[in-house]
């Protein structure tokens, strides 16, 4: 199974963090020195692959010898998968995104040549396409940026050249679609990673990233290359950028994003979105190969901002600018911060690492939790967190450039946050967003399993007012329980309902003294995303453009506007309403699917659309409205029914269609934590149905599959 049991997760909780080192599972050793890697699933198993950019030639302190670099894929074991050279030395971060829109991501990584080229490669190290020559499009801590820059809906390539030139690349095709010269405008060269967000909320991105040379901040229209504004932060405040890139944060909760620097010369200073001071703080030290990370790190809604200056000292700097705390990490760093939950407590650790120890840190008070101290030293670049190997808990992969290892530790605790990319995600945002491309919680049953297991774990508290453990006792936890099960039964409204109950005693448990508004805001992100998975499935049925689905996007971007408004219960409730309307409508139309869909049911539903279009029937199109609102036991006796009246074939592709459905629901029901029917008796008939489907009888093994289902319907 590609998750395992949470409730394994949960046990280590029993034991203090700090009480437990840092370990590794596993270990890779590559040709040569690490610069760079990104987490991403090219084959869509549900796992997560590192891709890993290996310098090529030799370093070592006082002996540099350049060479060939190559692009590595390391499966989630740590085992080599492939690995190819393109002739030239590499460095940087690669990017792995869903470039062409087949639901597994492809893999974009840079040349540091003089006329150096980025390539983007499959999941088999296939070469699609390439850009054209650039100027050291290649650099170390720097990395393409992958978003949608144009609004056609697929994913670009943002890509920056030490020879000052940005270009956006058609992900699909690798068309040039802009470039824009900073050196031939201001003179400017530069060393430091793009990131791309909508930072005025106009329903347009924008390009944000520094100068070098002359110290430039820089904003690009993103969709045509504009320069929207430029800083000159070399006359502001002597300084330039020396690899790093923006963090776009909401500083002051007015909805708009802030841009956050770091510079060469020891500054942290932030921007507004149209380039205008909010504050600069000068800090000892100077901050090279690191650029800072922002998140809400104390519960308080508002967030922090972390950098990691090059002599090895963290800093701790609140919205406004003020530092809060900092400490030594002991020697040099080559590495930036991140961010990940490594305590179930739903607020963020930070992951800084010194030249020979990975520190995993309180967000609080920068007090190491637990750490790692490496032989060879030379621990770069930034750390990265995830679930990698898909067993419901977090691994953080760490590289060595000295000792070209790539090592991956286990965190004994899922995880609602993902910190996959440089700065965190393929569009670079340098911040940790429960809204954003940084929510772990990849599905409804994921993100409510997690969500229940932070807030049991939040209600073990010994410092919780007894008021306040009660009311997580008799309002919180029985209703996140209920929620789960109404989710297995195929009623996301319910399971919406529900969530917003728990929000509400959240919200009582407040009024008694306990810190929850961190906890309410995961729950109203967990009801999101109930119903965005239920919208998602509904409108490959109903079509983009019927009435109900139009409302129900409508309803979405009201929660979410709710949520910004801190009304996070009347968020829920919205979505709810919203759901309860959709639900009712759910019936075929058509086939909608234009793009796999990311979560089970979605894939499975778009799996029986395709075969649908090939033979038709009324079953077929009830287990699609069955798969819509996640109903595992009905839609497996329509696609049973379906079976009957097809040729082999195409029964024994439906039978594999069944058999993820079945698959999913039994792995959905383990992570949950609940207690299941007859968990024993759910995997026999899922491994009899398989043997079944192998021996050429679909319908035995559908039905199967739905013993599989029902022996597995938590109790």
């Amino acid at each position: 199974m590609k998750r395992r049991a949470l409730a394994t997760a949960l046990a280590a909780l029993c034991l203090p963090l700090a009480a437990q080192a840092l370990t590794p599972v596993w270990s890779h050793t590559l040709s040569g020195s690490i610069d760079g890697y990104a987490l991403g699933d090219v084959d869509g198993d549900g796992r997560l692959e590192a891709a890993v950019v290996v310098r090529g030639g030799t370093y070592a302190p006082g002996r540099s010898v350049p060479g060939v670099g190559s692009l590595a894929l390391v499966d989630a074991g740590g085992a080599l998968r492939w690995e190819v050279q393109t002739g030239g030395e590499l460095a940087g971060f690669p990017t792995l995104a869903d470039l062409d829109g087949d639901g597994r991501a492809e893999v974009a990584f840079c040349e540091l040549e003089a006329a150096g080229r980025c390539r983007v490669l499959d999941g088999d190290g296939r070469l699609l396409w390439a850009t054209g020559p650039l100027s050291y499009p290649g650099m170390t801590t720097v990395g393409p940026a992958a978003a949608d820059v144009d609004g056609d809906g697929d994913l670009d390539l943002v890509v920056v050249s030490w020879g000052g030139l940005v270009a956006a690349y058609d992900g699909p095709s690798g068309a040039l679609l802009w470039s824009y010269d900073a050196w031939a405008g201001y003179g400017d060269l530069l060393f430091g990673h793009a990131s791309v967000e909508d930072l005025d909320g106009d329903g347009r991105k924008e390009i944000v990233f520094g100068g070098n040379r002359q110290g430039g901040l820089y904003a690009l229209d993103a969709a045509t290359g504009t320069l929207l504004w430029r800083r000159d932060l070399w006359t502001d405040l002597g300084s330039t950028f020396f690899a790093s890139g923006p963090a776009l944060v909401d500083l002051d909760g007015d909805g708009l994003l802030e841009i956050v620097v770091t510079l060469a010369d020891g500054w942290i200073a932030a921007f507004t979105s149209t380039g205008a001071d909010l504050w600069a703080l000068s800090l000892p030290g100077t901050f090279a190969w690191s650029s800072p990370a922002a998140a809400d790190l104390d519960g308080d809604l508002r967030p922090e901002l972390v950098a990691v200056s090059t002599e090895g000292t963290v800093y701790l700097v609140d919205a406004q600018g003020t530092l809060r705390t900092s400490r030594a990490l002991g020697t040099e760093s080559w590495a930036g911060p991140s961010l990940l939950d490594a305590d179930l407590d739903g607020l963020p650790e930070i992951l800084a690492a010194s030249r020979d120890t990975l520190h995993l840190l309180d967000g609080k008070t920068l007090q190491t939790e637990a750490s790692f101290t490496h032989g060879a030293g030379g621990l770069m670049p930034t750390a990265l967190a995830a679930d990698i190997d898909g067993d419901g808990r977090t691994e953080v992969l760490m590289g060595s450039w000295l000792g070209g290892e790539l090592l991956a530790f286990a965190v004994p605790v899922p995880s609602l946050f993902a910190w996959t990319q440089l700065a965190g995600a393929a569009a670079h945002p340098g911040r940790l967003d429960l809204f954003g491309d940084t929510f772990a919680g990849k599905d409804a049953f994921a993100a409510l399993s997690i969500f229940r297991a932070i807030a049991t774990h939040a209600a073990s508290d010994p410092s919780l007012p007894g008021s306040a453990r009660r009311t997580f006792a008799k309002e919180v936890l029985p209703e996140l329980k209920s929620g789960l099960k109404k989710l297995f039964k195929g009623s996301p409204r319910k399971a919406i309902e529900e969530v917003r109950e728990a929000i509400d005693g959240l919200a009582q448990a407040a009024a008694q003294g306990a810190a929850t508004a961190h906890l309410q805001k995961l729950g109203a992100r967990v009801a999101l995303q109930i119903f965005q998975d239920l919208l998602a499935r509904a409108q490959a049925v109903l079509g983009p453009t019927h009435a109900e689905i139009l409302r129900a996007q409508a309803a979405a971007s009201a929660a979410l506007a709710l949520v910004a408004a801190g009304r996070f219960a009347d968020a829920a409730r919205a979505v709810e309403i919203a759901a309860k309307r959709l639900e009712k409508k759910i019936r075929f139309v058509g086939a909608f699917c234009t793009a796999p869909l990311g979560e089970p049911y979605g894939q499975a539903l778009c799996a029986v659309q395709a075969l649908y279009g090939q033979v038709g029937g009324r079953h077929l199109e009830r287990a699609m409205e069955r798969l819509a609102l996640a109903q595992a036991d009905k839609a497996l006796k329509e696609m049973e029914k379906a079976a009957r009246g097809l040729a082999p074939p195409d029964a024994d592709r439906l039978a594999r269609i069944a058999e993820s459905v079945a698959l999913a629901y039994v792995e959905d029901a383990v992570q949950s934590g609940l207690p299941l029917r007859n968990l024993a008796a759910a995997q026999a008939a899922l491994a009899d149905g398989a043997a079944r489907l192998a021996a050429g009888d679909p319908l035995g093994a559908i039905r199967r599959f739905q013993s599989a289902v029902r022996n597995a319907r938590p109790r």
